[in-house]
């Protein structure tokens, strides 16, 4: 008891602090990975989500802000580092594809998407994919990390020097990969 409420004081505390520029609500959607398909440029097609760190520059807005970030990126990703095309089968039965440059994540996986500025896909517990019935601390607890996410995003995409990029980058890594 004493776990899920602390958990409850630092997931509103994280809420408060990780609002972004957008304040777009953080929407958290379970599900397993159908296909993975390499791809050497990002779709143009209408629907397909953008993750992983060159979303972090897809989706900055203004001028400014996607200068900023693509510059961020650019350091950190070669031109020709292949993304990866998921559809994933959402827990309600529906699919979605989302491009990604994390290339770890395979068929049958299960995975969070988490979509509020950024997009992030994480590794997660099979089990969160079976259950009918949510348990409230996994989610308070994947909440709280999809906050954590984000905000190592939204710094990374602000970054102005090199060692600020090479500490968000690490941040980046460590905040958003797994969660069990």
């Amino acid at each position: 008891m004493t776990q899920v409420f602390i958990l409850l004081i630092v997931g509103m505390m994280l809420t408060g602090c990780a609002t972004t520029g957008k304040n777009k609500a953080l929407q958290l959607i379970y599900g397993k990975i159908e296909s993975k398909q390499v791809v050497s440029d990002l779709p143009e097609k209408r629907g397909i989500l953008v993750g992983g760190k060159r979303g972090i520059a897809h989706v900055s807005s203004g001028p400014a802000a996607k200068a900023s970030a693509n510059r961020n990126i650019e350091k950190l990703i070669e031109p020709t580092q292949p993304h990866y095309l998921y559809t994933v089968k959402k827990t309600d039965g529906k699919t979605l594809q989302l491009v990604t440059d994390k290339n770890y994540l395979e068929p049958s996986d299960c995975v969070l998407i988490e979509q509020a500025e950024f997009i992030n896909l994480r590794l997660v517990d099979d089990e969160r994919c079976r259950e009918q019935k949510r348990n409230q601390m996994v989610a308070t607890r994947h909440e709280i990390s999809a906050r954590q996410c984000a905000l190592a995003k939204n710094q990374l995409a602000i970054a102005q020097t090199d060692r600020q990029i090479a500490t968000d980058t690490a941040q980046l890594e460590a905040l958003c990969q797994y969660s069990r």
